[in-house]
C-alpha cells in the first residue's frame, strides 16, 4: 500500500477513535478555495473518558503530537495546526490542514463518503 494510502487510513481511524477508551464527537470538513487549495477541518468535541486515555489525548494535543495532527503531516500537508477550544473536561479541540488541491489521498477520501 503506498504511503499515502496508509496514512489516510491512520487519519480516518484517529479522527474517529484516538484513543479505545476515548468518548468524542468528530467531524470532518472539507472547504475548497477559489484557488483550489483545501482546507481539511477535523472537530473533536465532548472529549472524555474516566481514565488516563484523556490526560495522554490533552498532553498529545498540547504538543501538536495527537494522532489527527500526525496523519495530517503523514499526507504531506502544507500547514497543520491545532487549536484548543475547551482545555477542560469535556475537551473540544480543532485540528486543521491546508492542501495544495485535491490530490489523490483526499480525493479517495472525499470520493469514497
Amino acid at each position: 500500500m503506498p504511503k499515502h494510502g496508509r496514512a489516510l487510513i491512520l487519519l480516518v481511524v484517529a479522527g474517529f477513535a484516538s484513543a479505545a477508551c476515548l468518548v468524542k464527537e468528530t467531524s470532518n470538513t472539507l472547504y475548497l478555495d477559489s484557488d483550489g487549495a483545501v482546507t481539511w477541518s477535523i472537530l473533536d468535541r465532548n472529549v472524555r473518558s474516566g481514565d488516563d486515555d484523556e490526560r495522554t489525548y490533552f498532553s498529545a494535543v498540547q504538543r501538536d503530537e495527537h494522532d489527527v495532527a500526525r496523519g495530517f503531516r503523514n499526507l504531506d500537508a502544507r500547514d497543520v495546526s491545532t487549536t484548543i477550544l475547551r482545555a477542560v473536561r469535556p475537551y473540544s479541540v480543532l485540528t486543521e490542514a491546508r492542501f495544495a488541491g485535491l490530490d489523490l489521498p483526499i480525493r479517495e477520501f472525499v470520493l469514497r463518503r
